[in-house]
């Protein structure tokens, strides 16, 4: 049974304030164009109808990252490169400040002679670095054969 223990932190807000950004300027710039066809403020008034469309389409499609947990994986949902990590890869499971998880700004797996960086994600590493710990069965420091 997969279970999504946390998400990214919504950013849709920046996104929000550039497209009305883009609107008001196009509502200050189309009226201004249509009165003085000026090449200048045609270049401008395409500019932005360009980046309102782009930043509109970024709005419809933004997806957020979900970090994923079942019985035997751990899946880091993404657009663009997702992670799949084997619960028997897992050798260790610590925040960024060694010992002081609710000091961390990351969660830090340690996977078979390399390091994986989780992404900002909510809740926090002081609750994620118990829940993966207890989930993989390993503590903060690498151990050699965990099953």
């Amino acid at each position: 049974m997969d279970e999504v223990v946390a998400r990214a932190p919504a950013r849709r807000n920046v996104f929000v304030a550039l497209l009305v950004v883009n609107l008001m300027q196009l509502a200050l710039w189309g009226p201004q164009l249509v009165q003085d066809p000026d090449p200048l403020i045609g270049v401008l008034v395409a500019f932005l109808l360009v980046s309102a469309l782009f930043v509109g389409a970024a709005l419809l499609v933004a997806r957020s990252v979900a970090l994923v947990l079942d019985n035997d994986t751990l899946r880091l949902v993404r657009r663009w490169r997702p992670l799949v990590i084997p619960r028997t890869s897992v050798r260790a499971v610590r925040g960024s400040v060694p010992g002081r998880p609710s000091w961390s700004d990351a969660v830090l797996l340690d996977v078979d002679g390399r390091t994986v960086r989780l992404p900002t994600l909510e809740p926090s590493p002081a609750i994620l670095v118990p829940r993966l710990q207890r989930w993989a069965g390993v503590g903060e420091a690498p151990v050699d054969g965990v099953t």
